[in-house]
């Protein structure tokens, strides 16, 4: 490995050790002068004759804690993850229950009028009409939304989280939901022979599902 190749990852490793402080102009400079030292350390250990792994080893371990070093000059260390943690109540993110019931709903809507588009164009042959469905389908989603924004107006805006044991039965029943869709799907397209038309099971598999996971959103009452 060349020297620039072996001083780019001392740079690299010099980056992980202070990867979880904040960054400011007197933490860089100290950051700075620990990777001069460091390479000069590297440069010495090779002119004593030791391989360019064992002098990259013998120059990072002697770094020791940045923390440490950091306090030892007088910089008050400010930890990223706890900057960000900051961030996060300031800026809560995640899928609170309104937010589920929005994506879920409008996803329920969707299924449902792919499979009424659907069924009306081979029932009709009229695909130059039928299409049209689609342009109900935004106003459907805005007004199912508007009414959950009017009913949870005042709920509080914090991420909804499920407990272990609600995600555990979420996939059991998400599981047993496209087993009897699949099972459904063969004994309705073998019973019938309208494979044509006996896959859009399919969408209604998707709806059920998001309709299974709106109920669990709403009998679950964890937030946090």
């Amino acid at each position: 490995m060349s020297e620039v190749s072996m001083e780019s990852r001392i740079h690299a490793h010099i980056d992980s050790l202070f990867s979880g402080i904040a960054p400011d102009a007197r933490v860089s400079e100290v950051k700075m002068e620990l990777y001069m030292n460091t390479v000069d350390r590297y440069h010495d250990l090779l002119t004593e004759g030791k391989t360019p792994e064992d002098a990259f080893r013998g120059a990072t371990e002697r770094i020791g804690d940045v923390q440490e070093i950091l306090a030892s000059v007088g910089v008050p260390v400010a930890p990223q993850k706890q900057v960000n943690s900051d961030k996060k109540k300031n800026n809560p993110k995640g899928k609170t229950r309104k937010k589920i019931l929005r994506n879920q709903g409008c996803h329920i809507i969707t299924m449902l009028m792919l499979c009424l588009y659907f069924i009306l164009s081979f029932a009709t042959s009229a695909w130059h009409i039928t299409w049209l469905i689609f342009l109900i389908l935004p106003a459907m989603e805005n007004v199912y939304c508007a009414i959950i924004d009017i009913v949870y107006a005042k709920a509080p805006d914090t991420p909804y989280v499920a407990d272990p044991e609600t995600k555990k039965l979420h996939n059991n029943l998400s599981g047993a939901i496209w087993l009897i869709v699949l099972i459904v799907y063969f004994i309705v397209s073998f019973t019938f022979s309208h494979w044509h038309l006996t896959w859009l099971i399919f969408l209604l598999g998707s709806a059920a599902q998001s309709l299974m996971f709106i109920l669990l959103t709403l009998l679950t009452r964890k937030e946090k």
